[in-house]
């Protein structure tokens, strides 16, 4: 982000902010207070663990093969309306994760079993504590800044480089027993985030898709998400 000139701006020599205004606008706390090595930061809390029995429009069924990915569709206007959330669509290949006793295997949205392409992030997957599930999500490689790009995820296919590949997951469609595939979208998400939980920090192979709610047009017109998937609830 670069701050242009305003109203607020002082001239050079003016004074330095930090010194006029020491205290943090969030924790009214001075900043050398804030960097003393005895001020612990806040944890965040971990999801809780899912139960598939306890999850919403939940229904006990038998470990199938990896279903076809449902796929968006193009429409001219974010939709509108509280029933609907927003997720940052990624710049990879669709995947799907089938998880049996241990066992991973990756699937692409038309069946092309590529684990051994995504070998890393089968391994980070196979530590799920779980007996079975199915994850959907993307495979990626983010660029410096952070962005996904589907060139980069080329290059890095085409030269082995499986240590760049993230898979962004976005959903759970299947946990130990139990098809989600009609629960509601939030409980699904949520089931997945504690799932995923353990596995997930700044530079592991899985990482969660967070998702985004309130106006699907102010989401979608910002200049640094060009590209945005609209998911009903």
């Amino acid at each position: 982000m670069i701050k242009e000139r305003d109203s607020y701006a002082l001239p050079e020599g003016d004074g330095i902010i930090t010194e006029t205004a020491p205290l943090s606008v969030l924790s009214g706390v001075a900043i050398e207070t804030l960097a003393e090595p005895s001020a612990s930061p806040r944890k965040r809390r971990s999801p809780p663990k899912p139960r598939p029995d306890k999850i919403p429009g939940g229904r006990k069924a038998k470990l199938g093969d990896v279903p076809r990915p449902q796929l968006a569709t193009l429409d001219d206007q974010p939709p509108a309306g509280a029933k609907w959330v927003h997720e940052i669509k990624f710049d990879g290949y669709r995947t799907l994760a089938r998880i049996e006793k241990g066992s991973v295997a990756l699937f692409t949205r038309n069946g092309h079993d590529w684990t051994e392409r995504y070998q890393p992030i089968a391994d980070a997957l196979a530590q799920l504590k779980c007996k079975s599930a199915i994850l959907d999500g993307e495979v990626c490689v983010q660029l410096p800044s952070g962005a996904t790009n589907f060139a980069a995820l080329q290059q890095a296919l085409r030269e082995n480089a499986q240590e760049k590949l993230v898979f962004f997951a976005f959903d759970l469609v299947y946990l130990d027993g139990f098809d989600l595939s009609k629960s509601p979208q939030l409980e699904r998400k949520r089931a997945l985030a504690g799932l995923i939980a353990p596995l997930v920090h700044e530079t592991s192979p899985v990482q969660y898709s967070e998702h985004h709610t309130g106006s699907g047009a102010e989401l979608f017109a910002q200049r640094s998400m060009p590209k945005v998937r609209h998911c009903w609830r």
